[in-house]
């Protein structure tokens, strides 16, 4: 009886044929079909074989979904169906950008941080008070992208000094570190800055650094919105690549 059903099964769950293949790889665009199982690509090429769903892509282009490697979408991407995204290929969104971010350790003790929700929305304000808890949400949650977050630098600094224009002491600066540690150990990408945003724009050079380099021990990356993008540009990405150098990290 099994063997009955397995012979009756559709190879594939879904079978593209006829359409213009760009991989991803850099080479040019290939006439091929796709075929997907199980929600993995299966095979590409001249495939025979059933499928459950069959699309015809004659005149039409098929390629992986798209990476928004820079997106603001941490509220909308737990709140909408992300149509804005998916009708133009967008099937990996990461968020935490610009050192703001709702997957960030929250003080119960102070406000929301002023100027976020004008960028992130404020649909689910307060329901995280770290990083881990976004990211598990994020896990539990049936999302129409996948989705990767940076620690924002300027919501941990928040955090730890608010909205003071001063270096962190000692014990700050702790705090920080292991606010970054914690959420490289939840799944972190890396770290991102806002450096022409307060109060990402309060912090000096040193100060990223000890927090990169915490990222940097978990193989993560810094991700930056320069400090200036004017008449001090090329110090604003002098800076950029010190902090890479110093941290030890891409």
């Amino acid at each position: 009886m099994l063997d009955t059903v397995r012979a009756t099964m559709p190879e594939f769950d879904l079978h593209i044929r006829n359409g213009s293949v760009i991989d991803g790889s850099g080479t040019l665009a290939f006439r091929a079909d796709v075929a997907v199982r199980d929600g993995r690509i299966a095979a590409v090429g001249a495939i025979e074989g059933e499928a459950a769903r069959e699309i015809d892509a004659t005149g039409l282009t098929v390629a992986p979904g798209f990476i928004d490697v820079h997106a603001h979408d941490d509220d909308a991407v737990m709140s909408t169906s992300m149509d804005f995204k998916l009708m133009q290929g967008v099937t990996t969104d990461i968020v935490g950008n610009c050192g703001a971010g709702m997957a960030a350790p929250r003080d119960p003790a102070r406000p929301p941080m002023p100027g976020v929700n004008v960028v992130l929305g404020a649909s689910h304000e307060g329901e995280w008070q770290t990083f881990g808890e976004y990211m598990d949400a994020v896990d539990r949650a049936d999302l129409a992208v996948n989705v990767g977050c940076f620690i924002p630098h300027g919501a941990v600094r928040y955090f730890a000094i608010g909205m003071d224009r001063t270096e962190p002491d000692e014990a700050e600066l702790a705090r920080m570190r292991d606010a970054v540690a914690r959420g490289m150990a939840a799944g972190a990408l890396g770290l991102s800055t806002g450096l022409i945003y307060p109060p990402g724009a309060f912090a000096g050079t040193e100060e990223i650094s000890a927090l990169a380099e915490v990222a940097a021990e978990q193989g993560g990356v810094y991700m930056t919105h320069m400090r200036d993008e004017g008449a001090r540009l090329l110090e604003a990405i002098e800076e950029a690549v010190r902090i890479a150098r110093d941290a030890g990290l891409p």
